[in-house]
């Protein structure tokens, strides 16, 4: 009896998606350590008047190989190996920099991004800051003279409306706010 693959099922032990990219960002840092650790015996012999490095940018992971030998690895007489690893890890401290400029930049933007995208936050909608500044008790007795300047001792109730509540908090309007109620048949 022959087992197949039937629509709907999946395949167990498959290599997915995650590993692949994993396995590729992996080649991809190694290439650009190898071509960084080459960059590096270049600007080292320049500064420090060594003969040039004759080998090609594999080279640069030879000199993880032999870290008290680059010049070797690089096949550059005379290469000091302080000047390099000075030079190298500099240029790794770049790149490494850059990388993380680059990771907080995406992350504030995609922040950003469900920021503006968030149903609770939709243009014209008030915070919660914006109705305790506005639309509690608190902030209606505080205009109830203005408001029924007739009063000694105003209630909240005799300046204002109770909406309903937001954030937990109360939410009233003023008797000089203008109000419009739509509401379902039979809702009260």
């Amino acid at each position: 009896m022959t087992r197949g693959i039937t629509p709907g099922s999946h395949q167990a032990g498959g290599m997915g998606d995650e590993v692949t990219n994993a396995l590729i960002i992996l080649l991809m840092v190694t290439a650009g350590i190898a071509v960084i650790l080459r960059a590096a015996g270049t600007v080292a012999a320049w500064i420090t008047g060594a003969a040039m490095p004759d080998a090609g940018p594999a080279a640069g992971l030879g000199v993880l190989f032999s870290p008290g030998d680059p010049a070797n690895a690089l096949a550059a007489e005379g290469l000091h190996p302080v000047a390099y690893w000075i030079i190298a890890g500099l240029m790794l401290a770049g790149l490494a920099g850059a990388g993380a400029w680059v990771w907080v930049w995406v992350r504030v933007r995609r922040w950003g991004q469900q920021k503006q995208n968030d149903p609770h936050r939709l243009a014209g909608t008030a915070t919660s800051a914006d109705v305790a500044k506005v639309a509690t008790p608190k902030a209606l007795l505080r205009r109830a003279e203005t408001l029924r300047p007739s009063l000694v001792k105003p209630r909240v109730e005799d300046v204002g409306y109770l909406l309903g509540t937001s954030a937990g908090k109360q939410v009233w309007a003023s008797v000089e706010d203008s109000i419009l109620l739509i509401g379902p048949s039979r809702s009260g």
